[in-house]
């Protein structure tokens, strides 16, 4: 299911149920598939469900509808929208792109964050600029309070910490560029919080939680602990042969959490961990945890 709300304005006024939802939602989901939410109760009107589309809206309405996804359907799913952004579920191997997002949603939508394009996870997209801007903010601000998921490599203690540093660029290889820790003057403050979830001889999956956003942060801190992400050909050990076979570095953005700038409701989003991470995690339930 694919959940979405709204927040009518005066543009809204006297609009049918069925109608607004059909402009709001035309480019991902029939009329036939929106009626079909209606008429099974999945969709809520100020709170209570409703069931007759032709029910007239007001400005200040508040909707709430579960649309159900097509099977199969194109790998940029989406996790949450409503009337100022989308929220992505984004695949390994894509390239965060303006131009690429908008011809596949045929519509002006703007990146507000980026990710790693072997990272996968949620990825917010803005419909207006002033949406966007206020919400560059709020990354800047620290504000938006985000979570990551991780396999890294070896046996990483203790069960939780904090890592911190200043980073700056530090060198090329591969054709990226590298980011590493340097002295206080050079580089930009950096910090990251980690929590183990399980650890074995071979490979540790743990919690991430940026509370800065530099480039390449999560990538250069778990380096420096001695733990590279598995799969991270840039900034992992060459030397560390893991029995469990990657083809990416396995970074997954797993949620966000911050205040609506428009609407001040808190909003929590979610990304489920994509194939290959969780078939990474099946073979890591093969090796004996570590203490």
């Amino acid at each position: 299911m694919k959940q979405m709300a709204f927040h009518l304005t005066s543009e809204a006024e006297g609009m049918k149920l069925l109608h607004f939802l059909k402009s709001e939602c035309k480019e991902s989901f029939s009329v036939k598939a929106i009626k079909r939410a209606i008429d099974s109760k999945r969709c809520y009107l100020n709170g209570r469900i409703e069931t007759l589309s032709t029910r007239r809206l007001h400005s200040g309405d508040r909707i709430a509808i579960a649309l159900a996804l097509k099977r199969g359907e194109n790998i940029l799913s989406i996790l949450y929208e409503d009337e100022h952004f989308l929220a992505l579920n984004k695949p390994p191997g894509l390239v965060c792109d303006n131009r690429l997002i908008q011809k596949k949603f045929k519509r002006a939508l703007k990146l507000i964050h980026r990710l790693d394009k072997e990272t996968s996870g949620v990825l917010l997209l803005a419909k207006n600029e002033r949406f966007r801007e206020q919400m560059v903010l709020l990354f800047r601000q620290r504000r938006i309070a985000k979570s990551y998921y991780a396999l890294a490599s070896g046996s990483l203690m203790p069960q939780e910490g904090r890592c911190e540093s200043f980073l700056a660029r530090v060198g090329m290889r591969h054709g990226q560029v590298l980011w590493g820790s340097v002295e206080k003057e050079k580089g930009a403050f950096a910090s990251t919080a980690w929590r183990v979830i399980k650890r074995t001889k071979i490979a540790t999956f743990l919690e991430l939680k940026p509370l800065t956003g530099r480039t390449h942060q999560l990538r250069v801190h778990l380096k420096e602990l001695g733990h590279p992400l598995l799969g991270d050909v840039h900034y992992g050990n060459t030397s560390f042969l893991c029995p469990i076979q990657v083809s990416r570095n396995l970074l997954h953005a797993a949620s966000l959490e911050f205040i609506h700038p428009q609407t001040l409701q808190k909003v929590g989003i979610q990304a489920p961990l994509p194939q290959d991470f969780q078939e990474a995690l099946k073979e890591l339930s093969r090796w004996p945890s570590s203490f």
